[in-house]
């Protein structure tokens, strides 16, 4: 390869690396997530409320020794987001395991079996009327195995619910709009549970990192009317994916910390206050610049402090973070403790903005790499054309 060819090699390269830096320069999840509502782990396309009609049991292919039985549903679609279906009625093949027999004195009971332990699906009603929320994709499918259920172990009616809220937040011109999920989590909390974030992780967890969404969600957080359980099944899906405000970071922290709290007035556990304890800082404190740390009161610290020390509740280092945080005796001493041990009541720390902020750094290194990848470019394109000339002109001598 001639010295001119190479030169006008790397000028390529390097032009489309600039171009890329500019094209790529990241925008907050406020600005714009692309992308149709998912539903499930598995990322399905649709979400159906079904209801069985009937179940007609056939010959299938049996897994080694395992009792086993096959069913053929005929299920009714009752309702389906984000677009209706065609199909109204189809039948599905159903592959379950059968419950073990005992006889209890002139009783006969059958053991319950453990909802999809050889991967079949035993979550899926076979008794006419009984209703069910799956998510698949096209119109039908064939096989069960095919479906992903959603209302496994939950009130159909109320998943179901949750499938269309969530629908209308984040279906508008097929985009998911931050502003608009974040005055549903607002608008329906009381409602909603951990399927409704659920749905928000499988659509893109790049939302978390919106600052109102994190705000709502710290609400919800809250939010008395939600059993507790579902409120601390959420939180750790609440991490940010890349970078967010750390006001929002604060306000979930904030009521994490009243989660722990309610824990243990509740008698929960010591166990299970120490889960929420490592999922706190593991997803909020590891890693994590100090800007994103809240202010709580001395009260507040002692207590949480002695809780992380205390071996019955927590036997666990990924705790440690928590730990070296809490053990600072001079972190801040707020005068008026909260009532109920509340840590919510510690100002509002400002947003960390300006030329040493976070979010402020990682736009300007993505700025630099653009530009250098810009100057770069331009250059080579300069020196290719150089040295084409200079070629040019040796060769008519």
């Amino acid at each position: 390869m001639s010295r001119v060819a190479a030169t006008r090699c790397t000028a390529w390269v390097v032009s489309v690396s600039g171009l890329l830096g500019l094209l790529l320069h990241p925008v907050g999840a406020s600005e714009v997530v692309k992308g149709r509502p998912k539903y499930g782990r598995l990322g399905k396309a649709n979400a159906v409320l079904l209801e069985v009609r009937a179940a007609t049991p056939f010959a299938g292919k049996p897994i080694g020794d395992i009792p086993m039985r096959w069913l053929e549903v005929e299920v009714t679609v009752k309702a389906s987001v984000p677009t209706p279906l065609r199909v109204k009625t189809f039948r599905v093949l159903v592959e379950q395991e059968v419950p073990e027999v005992i006889i209890v004195g002139q009783e006969v009971r059958e053991l319950d079996v453990i909802p999809g332990r050889l991967g079949l699906q035993d979550w899926f009603p076979t008794k006419k009327g009984e209703l069910l929320v799956v998510a698949f994709n096209g119109e039908a499918v064939r096989a069960a195995r095919e479906m992903e259920p959603l209302s496994w172990g939950r009130s159909p009616e109320k998943v179901w619910h949750e499938c269309e809220v969530f629908s209308r937040a984040v279906s508008r011109e097929k985009k998911a709009v931050p502003a608009a999920l974040a005055a549903t989590i607002r608008k329906e909390k009381a409602s909603l549970s951990s399927v409704f974030f659920g749905l928000v992780a499988s659509t893109d967890r790049l939302l978390f990192d919106d600052k109102e969404v994190a705000l709502a969600a710290a609400e919800y957080l809250r939010e008395k009317k939600v059993p507790f359980w579902e409120r601390a099944g959420v939180f750790d899906g609440l991490r940010a994916v890349v970078a967010r405000d750390p006001v929002a970071d604060r306000a979930i922290i904030l009521a994490v910390i009243d989660l722990v709290f309610e824990a243990e007035r509740n008698k929960s556990h010591p166990r299970e206050i120490g889960n929420i304890l490592m999922l706190l800082s593991e997803c909020f404190f590891r890693d994590r610049p100090a800007a994103c740390r809240p202010f709580i009161n001395e009260e507040t610290r002692k207590k949480l402090l002695r809780m992380v020390e205390d071996k019955k509740i927590v036997n666990d280092r990924r705790t440690e973070p928590l730990h070296e945080w809490l053990k600072v005796s001079t972190l801040v001493t707020l005068s008026g403790a909260a009532e109920g041990n509340s840590a919510a009541s510690a100002p509002e720390q400002p947003p960390e903005e300006g030329p040493g902020s976070t979010r402020s750094r990682g736009a300007n290194l993505w700025w630099v790499a653009a530009l250098s990848g810009t100057a770069l470019a331009v250059t080579g394109l300069v020196l290719g054309l150089y040295y084409g000339r200079r070629k040019a002109g040796l060769s008519a001598k």
